[in-house]
């Protein structure tokens, strides 16, 4: 009996060659199901770029940028076009703003004020929504609550206010709209390139997409609390579409509906000139040359809508001053 007991627990121990083929058969079906899943879920968060194809996914997007440089280069003039041609004449002549760039950080640390005086500066541009998504401010938006896009500087928003209220500059909050990385990793709002894929830019940056009534409306209402915070001008950057040679791989070749866009573009720019209606702030756009002369169609901008909502325009690609259009 003992022999008998020692026999079947040796015996007990063993597999056959069809239960190591049946293992391998599991392990291979769960391979092809993670595949599959792989291929069918995972193509929103592919992005292609000059250099190939990436996996990207949403949670390594939510960085925020740690506000401690201001994320457009040197500012240094705004243009303001004429209201019509009858008014033409001294105006035309009028100087141009000189500005220097700061953060959030230096208005409330008084380091803003410093730098206009050493550059002889009449105005600040404060970098208040970043390219990153992130927020100089602590905002009311589902959005930005959602995506953590707001600050974390306690009591920030009356801190804000109560130094512009207190400045004698030329005050201007620098709103980067449709280039968000924070919101560009919601699948929903991602700009994505005409093969449905998700894009990005040059500086490995995701846009959200100007057709989203969602981001459309979060921006104008995040200009809407600039003003009411007490900015004397709300700067609209990245307003649009990718434009140029830097916009051809979202665009295709040709465009799509250009037509469209701008209908898009019209409906954006009225709506936050009607979110800033009952404060007196003024409203501007940043743009390059080709966009201002609407010889760049591919942003949705164009010449006229420019001219019918914008109070004044920056450069974004020159420290020169834009000819006024005419």
């Amino acid at each position: 009996m003992a022999r008998r007991k020692m026999d079947y627990s040796s015996y007990r121990g063993r597999k056959t060659f069809t239960d190591i083929l049946r293992i391998i058969a599991v392990v291979l079906l769960i391979l092809v199901v993670l595949g599959g899943g792989l291929l069918l879920f995972g193509q929103r968060y592919l992005v292609y770029r000059d250099g190939g194809v990436t996996l990207e996914l949403p949670f390594l997007h939510r960085e925020k940028g740690d506000g401690s440089q201001p994320e457009l280069g040197e500012i240094s003039v705004v243009v303001r076009p004429p209201a019509s041609s009858s008014e033409q004449g001294e105006d035309q002549n009028e100087p141009a703003v000189d500005a220097v760039a700061v953060t959030a950080e230096e208005l409330l640390d008084g380091t803003a004020q410093e730098k206009a005086q050493q550059a002889g500066a009449s105005a600040i541009v404060v970098d208040m929504k970043m390219d990153s998504g992130a927020l100089g401010w602590r905002s009311g938006e589902a959005i930005a609550r959602n995506v953590r896009a707001n600050s974390q500087t306690e009591q920030i928003n009356e801190r804000l206010t109560q130094c512009l209220d207190e400045t004698q500059l030329h005050t201007v909050a620098r709103l980067s709209c449709f280039k968000d990385g924070l919101v560009g990793a919601d699948s929903g709002c991602v700009l994505r390139d005409s093969g449905g894929n998700r894009w990005k830019d040059s500086d490995g940056a995701l846009w959200t997409t100007p057709e989203n009534n969602a981001v459309r409306s979060y921006l104008a209402r995040a200009a809407a609390e600039l003003a009411a915070m007490g900015f004397d001008e709300v700067m609209l950057d990245h307003c649009g579409w990718p434009g140029d040679a830097a916009g051809e791989t979202v665009n295709g070749k040709p465009a799509g509906d250009l037509a469209q866009r701008q209908k898009t573009m019209e409906k954006f720019l009225a709506e936050v000139a009607d979110d800033l209606q009952p404060y007196e702030t003024e409203l501007s756009v940043r743009c390059g040359e080709s966009e201002a002369n609407g010889e760049d169609e591919l942003t949705g901008l164009t010449a006229a809508l420019l001219e019918r909502y914008a109070d004044g325009l920056w450069r974004s690609d020159s420290a020169d001053a834009l000819p006024e259009r005419r």
